[in-house]
């Protein structure tokens, strides 16, 4: 605070000028006088201190709201990406075991299909365990993916969460209790598919048991794992009606929750986004619903990409739309 002397009638005087006032364009507030504060015309102190109007106030929210429109689609495409990386990273790890399964068994695929114990026992063991829906624990239980009695796959990965899509933030209740579905993804049952699942490959279709068998199409373009939708999701095969079945539609949706697409791996070893073009392939469910198969859509072309994907006629004949 600046000290000023001064003479008042022949008497010494102490004059303090007070910090100036913001709102006054930088005039002194006060002058003290003595022991005596003298209030400047003008001043903040003069006037009583003063807040925000109602307008300010207005005018703030409102660029808040701006900024928050502007940045809050920003924040969600970044946080979709970084999801969309954690499952490209997840199936490259499933791909990886896939690929090392088949070095140490001779070129064979892993058996891919359903083993329910009360359903469909069976003394073999498959990439992953699990059954159709009525296996419910299979959906939560992680012995069902690290038990090497259950899973194939159990000495090649031994992380469960590997199996679960991060972008897949719906909950399954267990005893009461929300919690995330232990697997999303599916191996195409056309690659390894044991009797289990017999009667749900077409008839005159390849079912590859050996990776030097897949020629035509060839590894690039025969898909591996494919992401499920979550309501969707049942048994370790991801099952694809083909050209002649009975039904014309989905066994399987692909997942969706990628903004409209799903990753996909390939027997060469690579993964692709793709985005899907029919509406109908985004299948939305009901609070609770669970989504059963075998739903007809005809003509969609995404199913359409999927089964030029899945197998190859017997014989060599690709007559498939791509």
């Amino acid at each position: 605070m600046p000290l000023i002397h001064g003479n008042m009638r022949g008497h010494t005087k102490l004059f303090a000028i007070i910090s100036p006032s913001s709102r006054s364009g930088g005039t002194p507030a006060a002058v003290q006088v003595g022991d005596r504060s003298v209030a400047l015309r003008g001043s903040a102190v003069a006037q009583g201190n003063r807040g925000f109007t109602l307008i300010e106030l207005l005018v703030v929210i409102a660029i808040i709201g701006v900024l928050a429109a502007l940045l809050l689609p920003v924040l969600g495409r970044a946080k979709a990406r970084a999801w969309r990386a954690q499952c490209f990273s997840n199936q490259r790890q499933l791909t990886l075991a896939l690929n090392l399964y088949v070095a140490d068994a001779n070129d064979a695929f892993p058996n891919n299909g359903q083993k329910d114990p009360a359903t469909h026992p069976d003394p073999r063991t498959y990439w992953i365990g699990g059954g159709g829906h009525e296996l419910f624990e299979a959906f939560y239980d992680e012995s069902y993916v690290l038990d090497p009695q259950k899973a194939l796959f159990a000495a090649y990965i031994t992380a469960a969460n590997v199996y679960r899509c991060p972008a897949d933030r719906k909950t399954i209740t267990v005893k009461g209790v929300p919690q995330q579905r232990l697997r999303d993804y599916a191996l195409n049952g056309y690659v390894g598919g044991t009797d289990s699942i017999g009667q749900m490959l077409r008839p005159g279709y390849e079912v590859y048991r050996k990776v030097s068998q897949v020629t035509q199409p060839p590894p690039a373009r025969v898909f591996t794992f494919m992401d499920v939708l979550p309501e969707n999701v049942c048994m370790p095969a991801f099952i694809v009606r083909m050209p002649g079945d009975s039904i014309d539609g989905f066994y399987h949706y692909p997942a969706t929750q990628h903004s409209g697409g799903a990753v996909v791996s390939f027997v060469d070893g690579h993964a692709d986004y793709h985005k899907w073009t029919d509406p109908r392939t985004d299948r939305k469910a009901r609070k609770n619903e669970l989504i059963l198969h075998n739903e007809s859509s005809p003509g969609n072309a995404d199913l359409r990409w999927i089964q030029a994907r899945t197998t190859a006629r017997i014989g060599g004949d690709i007559s498939i739309a791509n």
